[in-house]
């Protein structure tokens, strides 16, 4: 079992969004976003933004279908949030909390909404250590 503090990553999917949008993911419990990014495609410098704060990961990301990943270092029992995407898009937007390798729970903003609350509840052996929050962001955004 990790030991406190314990750290989790909190991914987000949209598939064939059909117009630019900009999507935040804040983090309203104890804890803090530490590291985090997006693989976009296709992609448009013009349009693409990807910024994380200790309790926003935030994206501007134009038409098209993107994964973003963001660790979570926190020893609070719950991880919970509000999600913005403005304005609405098309497409479903997809939350994932994966802690020790496995997917723990999802939230779905379905399409034409914009905003939500996300809420999941964790325990200290669902957690993962540093190294492994990192190994597994590094799967999640593959480099070219």
């Amino acid at each position: 079992m990790p030991k406190e503090p314990y750290y989790y990553s909190l991914t987000v999917n949209v598939q064939g969004a059909t117009s630019t949008a900009y999507y935040e993911l804040g983090l309203a419990t104890e804890g803090a976003f530490i590291e985090g990014g997006a693989t976009i495609f296709p992609t448009q410098a013009a349009a693409t933004l990807v910024t994380v704060y200790s309790t926003m990961f935030a994206l501007n990301v134009p038409a098209a279908s993107f994964n973003g990943s963001v660790t979570i270092k926190t020893s609070a029992n719950v991880i919970a949030g509000k999600i913005v995407v403005s304005p609405a898009i098309n497409a479903d937007t997809v939350l994932g909390l994966y802690g020790a390798g496995k997917l723990l729970g999802e939230y779905m903003l379905k399409a034409g909404q914009t905003s939500g609350n996300y809420s999941f509840n964790v325990k200290p052996d669902e957690g993962t250590d540093a190294a492994e929050a990192h190994k597994f962001l590094a799967s999640k955004l593959p480099r070219p």
